[in-house]
């Protein structure tokens, strides 16, 4: 049980880190201050 709950949590910050990737990329484009950008939001 868990390991099922910890699976959960793992699979939503990758999921939550790979949506705002992808909105940041798009919105900000890819330049220096990317990471910073990506990291704060």
């Amino acid at each position: 049980m868990k390991q099922k709950i910890a699976a959960s949590f793992i699979m939503g910050f990758i999921s939550i880190g790979l949506i705002l990737f992808i909105i940041v990329s798009t919105n900000a484009g890819f330049s220096e201050q990317f990471f910073g950008k990506w990291c704060r939001s």
